[in-house]
């Protein structure tokens, strides 16, 4: 049984990593999983971490991981909040409302590459 639920598990991780791969290919180098991010913050405006994870119906500490990586690759930023001291509120750099723009021109292609 162990040996099925491991096969299974890895099949799983296997298909996630190749629609990674099939969707940075079309959404302008970005992963679906960046994609989505980008593009609730584009919508949104700033968003405080807490607000990102409920909308997307996420993890708080996986949310707040992702959110790490973009800010590190220059597509958010980060702003303390004026009305909590223990919160940030997340915002598209203008480096993310370029790609923003990129995905939105992307998605209205139907997702293809250029």
């Amino acid at each position: 049984m162990q040996t099925m639920t491991y096969a299974v598990l890895r099949e799983i991780v296997r298909l996630y990593a190749d629609a990674q791969r099939q969707g940075a290919a079309c959404c302008s180098g970005t992963t679906r999983t960046q994609c989505l991010f980008i593009t609730a913050i584009g919508w949104a405006g700033e968003i405080t971490l807490v607000e990102l994870a409920h909308r997307l119906g996420l993890d708080k500490s996986w949310t707040s991981r992702v959110v790490d990586g973009l800010v590190a690759e220059g597509l958010l930023r980060k702003t303390p909040s004026p009305k909590d001291r223990r919160s940030v509120l997340i915002s598209l750099s203008l480096q993310g409302h370029q790609r923003h723009a990129e995905l939105g021109h992307e998605q209205s292609r139907g997702g293809r590459g250029a």
